[in-house]
């Protein structure tokens, strides 16, 4: 086990490399600053996300414009991804960390508290206090994590970033270093998008997403996402795209052969000629 100096200067590294949430973690749970009791909330792993016909950062900025007609067209007609027992246990695992890492975030007085959201004009989960942000001209709806007050040495002038906590296993962190964007990209397409999308909707420069590593040794990883306007206005167009289709009541092209695994595996395969091909 580290002794407290080797600890310290792994802390004192991370920060002159540039990171900014893993060594104010590091060094708030090796202090034991946190309240002797606190509880968390959470949903389970299996809960979905019921259609509503709005384009979600989590989940819709990758997907091509058929699948996104039919989802916006009829949202009741989607199928959703069955959750296997091991894929249930994570994800609800995943979601009781959330909490955690997010009251320890509270306390650090590092995410902004929902009087600070209201007054900056965004809308609050009265469930969570998190902050929601929706863009009616690309049928765009999204719930954050939080925002963040922190400064980042590379963008001194930005004064509140997008904040994202996602989990993984230890032997996928264990090969990806912090503040890698390439590496972040070409592991987490999807997790890219949701950043980029969340940025445009909100007009933020920085999307800071820290992931944790279940089980020991509890890896932590740090990136650093800037916003990409190039990525951004295409994902818009393809949402307008998908509007003015489903306004005509023209089906875009298709994206996918008949028969083949896309098909088989798309959520609207229920619906889609070619799904049912």
């Amino acid at each position: 086990m580290a002794d407290a100096a080797s600890i310290f200067r792994g802390i004192a590294k991370d920060a002159r490399e540039g990171l900014v949430l893993k060594p104010l973690l590091h060094s708030y749970l090796f202090d034991a600053e946190w309240a002797g009791d606190f509880s968390i909330e959470f949903k389970k792993g299996s809960d979905r996300r019921v259609p509503d016909g709005w384009f979600h950062p989590s989940e819709h900025p990758r997907w091509p414009e058929r699948r996104l007609y039919y989802y916006m067209t009829q949202p009741e007609a989607m199928i959703g991804e069955n959750f296997a027992y091991m894929s249930t246990l994570s994800v609800t695992m995943g979601k009781a960390m959330h909490g955690f890492i997010e009251s320890c975030l509270q306390h650090l007085g590092l995410l902004l508290t929902t009087d600070e959201l209201r007054d900056l004009g965004f809308d609050v989960n009265p469930k969570d206090g998190e902050p929601s942000v929706s863009r009616p001209d690309t049928n765009s709806r999204g719930h954050m994590d939080g925002i963040l007050k922190v400064h980042l040495p590379r963008w001194p002038t930005a004064p509140y970033h997008h904040f994202e906590f996602k989990t993984s296993n230890n032997m996928k962190l264990g090969k990806i270093k912090d503040l890698d964007l390439d590496a972040f990209i070409e592991k987490w397409p999807d997790y890219y998008a949701q950043a980029q999308e969340y940025l445009r909707m909100t007009g933020l420069q920085v999307s800071v997403v820290l992931f944790l590593g279940m089980g020991f040794p509890w890896e932590i990883r740090e990136f650093h996402i800037p916003a990409n306007p190039q990525y951004q206005a295409d994902t818009a167009n393809k949402y307008r795209s998908v509007m003015a289709h489903a306004e005509k009541g023209i089906v875009p092209q298709p994206c996918c052969s008949p028969r083949s695994a896309e098909a088989k595996d798309c959520p609207a395969r229920a619906v889609c000629p070619v799904g049912l091909a």
